[in-house]
């Protein structure tokens, strides 16, 4: 079996981090933005909002998309997506 590593530890080895979690940010908060322009009644959306109908499993909760978007925008969900229909705003935002 090999040994586990942390997150910090490959970031270091790589030497670009600060490049590459920007990078990650900037790329999901596009896609969050492209999913919350699609018209009408979409799964994806469905999933991103957490509106799916059911129960999880037992234990920790998972992080959700939705914490990510709104940690690093410091806005709620429906601030957020409020801020994506202005597609300028939204570009500065992300990038």
């Amino acid at each position: 079996m090999g040994t586990k590593r942390t997150n910090n530890s490959v970031l270091a080895e790589i030497g670009n981090d600060l490049e590459l979690i920007s990078n990650f940010k900037a790329r999901k908060l596009k896609y969050h933005g492209h999913i919350m322009h699609l018209e009408g009644d979409n799964l994806e959306q469905d999933l991103i909002v957490g509106a799916v109908p059911g129960s999880r499993l037992r234990g920790r909760p998972r992080r959700r998309w939705v914490q990510d978007v709104e940690n690093w925008l410091k806005l709620t969900i429906n601030d957020a997506a409020k801020l994506t229909r202005e597609r300028s705003i939204w570009s500065k935002e992300v990038h």
